[in-house]
């Protein structure tokens, strides 16, 4: 087999002030009917001109490769910003999110830019999330993330988070309703993986944070209930609609609310945290009323 590959700094943005009306997707349809045997590849794509039309070509063509070099630079908003790169955090998402629909064995790459001008701390973990969590979901999708599971006590485990949180976030009061001794009542013990159901729990933590005003209160318990443990999270922030509530563990949702307060995200969080509760067999469950708040229960079967 040959390979042919097409290279240019915005390879998809090909057409642009052209007479002939061609575009990318089009060059590559008529490059894929050319007759012989050869693999078709391209880069580097500016996610700006990465368009449906583009992955459907990409679908279709049989010699083209389902893969995209898809430059992110930056999970930081305010940062692809000041790049002046013409898109946004959630907009780079919902562009994987439609490449993979075209294409689910479809290989992506990026480029990340660490250090740029203005840049901050929150704004590099920004970055750091959002590849974590297109790691995270792509390692479940293909069955590569297990679990190591032993005896977990969730009082325990409530308890060391809410410790964290208090270190890390300053701007919210936390307060845990579950007491030192609950630590070692076996009521509150599972057969789990402590650190992912930790990373669970920092999710709908985080998520409270996003949306709660500085000084609210978020309160962390451990439940125990016949044949369950569990934990939950309420807080006093901007709440979510019913509509909202029924969609929050897509992949890559985000409630209208939510984009309207400028608060940044992947919508990627809370469906990580349903995989890893959904892996353990257990329950996630939302309450939410605008204005109010919202509480998160988590339940996991205790054999």
């Amino acid at each position: 087999y040959k390979d042919i590959t097409l290279l240019g700094q915005n390879v998809n943005s090909y057409g642009k002030g052209l007479q002939e009306g061609m575009d990318f997707p089009d060059l590559l349809r008529a490059i894929n009917d050319i007759p012989g045997d050869f693999v078709l590849r391209f880069m580097t794509s500016h996610p700006k001109d990465a368009t449906e039309k583009l992955f459907a070509a990409m679908a279709e063509c049989g010699k083209t490769a389902h893969h995209i070099h898809l430059p992110a630079q930056s999970g930081s908003s305010r940062i692809l910003k000041a790049m002046n790169r013409h898109y946004d955090r959630e907009t780079y998402l919902e562009k994987v999110a439609l490449a993979r629909q075209y294409m689910p064995d479809l290989v992506l790459t990026t480029d990340i830019i660490v250090g740029f001008p203005g840049e901050t701390a929150e704004d590099f973990e920004e970055t750091l999330s959002l590849v974590e969590q297109l790691l995270f979901l792509a390692r479940g999708d293909s069955g590569r993330n297990t679990l190591q599971r032993q005896p977990v006590n969730l009082a325990q485990v409530v308890r060391d988070v809410w410790d964290e949180s208090c270190m890390i976030d300053g701007e919210h009061v936390f307060r845990c309703d579950t007491s030192e001794d609950d630590e070692s009542d076996s009521a509150f013990s599972i057969v789990g993986d402590t650190a992912m159901i930790k990373q669970s729990m920092r999710i709908v933590i985080q998520n409270a944070e996003k949306y709660s005003s500085a000084g609210s209160t978020i309160t962390l318990r451990a439940f125990s209930e016949p044949g369950y443990a569990g934990f939950s999270v309420q807080d006093e922030g901007i709440g979510m609609s019913e509509a909202d509530a029924s969609h929050i563990f897509e992949r890559f949702y985000r409630a209208d609310g939510a984009r309207d307060e400028g608060t940044e995200g992947s919508g990627l969080g809370l469906s990580i945290a349903k995989w890893i509760v959904d892996a353990h067999g257990g329950t996630i469950e939302v309450i939410s009323r605008e204005g109010v708040g919202t509480r998160f229960t988590v339940r996991f079967p205790r054999t």
